[in-house]
């Protein structure tokens, strides 16, 4: 049995919340291997971001107090600084020439500084030890689309990463894989997979490594149940016990709260393929409590109900993705 677990960024605002997602997953998967995605801690991307815009910040700002994971790790510490050496040539570089490829590889630092600080963490509680894997290790088990084009929003390549999964596999014999999340390697350059892209890298992973479960862990209960602004029964949303692949994937494509349309794509990729994981969205800190699952399509009338956006109703005719091209319903 292979899991494939995914931390969202707001779930790591803090050590304590990271060691507490840590003990979750440990107490849920005690023996099996599990690839662990890191996103970004908190709001490291879109600081980034505004650094590459403006030069708001300099690189030694992301130097994060999480890095008491690495105390007594030296590996992981010489990686650590290793990297933010790395983030400081880039930065330089791309402040002489601003191309979309360097653009790209920086955008990724702070999943790479994630992940090697939430390796060093699990380590210290795992008995199975965790190996991180950087995008440029031949073992790196996501390659994106598109050759040398395409740095800043390209997908997740299933039939090219599917030719790593057998290296992958061969180190979870051993140790659990802990990876990045949001990027993915192409023709020897780094290239970000838009925004859901380190969900789209756990349901990329899923994939090809035909995992039995599949968590996407966030700082929130699952999806919500919408309530309609002006209910005055003073309702508060419930969190939905079950989502189906085809309402999950126009859900996002009309702008709910989901994972998005294109990190949905290789799941159900995997559906299409006769491979059904466990899927789940849940909360970081409680992993047993209210969550989320994803499953195939399911018989139904046809409406679903999506939560947190102005569109808390659509309707999904014949079960075909294309008639949202053509109807939409909106309800102010």
């Amino acid at each position: 049995m292979t899991a494939i677990v995914k931390v969202g960024g707001k779930s790591q605002g803090t050590p304590e919340l990271v060691e507490r997602f840590v003990e979750q997953v440990c107490g849920k998967f005690p023996s099996e291997p599990v690839v662990w995605v890191f996103s970004a801690i908190g709001d490291t991307t879109d600081r980034l971001d505004r650094m590459l815009q403006s030069g708001s910040e300099e690189p030694e700002s992301f130097n994060y107090l999480h890095k008491r994971f690495i105390e007594d790790d030296n590996d992981a510490a010489k990686l650590y600084e290793e990297t933010l050496g790395s983030l400081r040539t880039f930065y330089a570089a791309y402040r002489r020439m601003p191309v979309p490829s360097n653009r790209a590889a920086l955008l990724t630092y702070g999943e790479r500084m994630a992940a090697i600080l939430g390796a060093a963490a699990i380590r210290k509680v795992r008995r199975r030890g965790a190996l991180f894997l950087d995008y440029h290790d031949t073992k790196f088990p996501v390659v994106a689309s598109g050759g040398n084009t395409n740095y800043l929003s390209a997908a997740f390549d299933v039939a090219q990463s599917a030719e790593r999964a057998n290296s992958v596999l061969q180190v979870l014999r051993e140790s659990d894989v802990v990876i990045p999340g949001f990027g993915g390697v192409s023709g020897g350059a780094i290239k970000t997979l838009g925004r859901g892209g380190s969900d789209e890298s756990a349901f990329g992973c899923g994939n090809i490594l035909r995992a039995d479960s599949i968590y996407i862990c966030t700082d929130v209960n699952g999806i919500k149940q919408a309530v309609f602004e002006g209910d005055t029964n003073g309702r508060q949303p419930e969190t939905v016990e079950e989502i189906d692949i085809e309402e999950a994937m126009a859900g996002a494509f009309l702008g709910a709260k989901l994972p998005s349309y294109q990190a949905l794509a290789p799941l159900e990729d995997s559906y299409r393929k006769g491979h059904v994981p466990d899927v789940f969205i849940a909360n970081s800190t409680d992993l047993s409590g209210p969550k989320t699952r994803i499953a195939p399509s399911l018989p139904g009338d046809g409406v679903k109900f999506v939560a947190d956006r102005d569109i808390p109703l659509y309707a999904f005719l014949s079960g075909d993705r294309r008639n949202l091209l053509q109807f939409e319903i909106y309800m102010v």
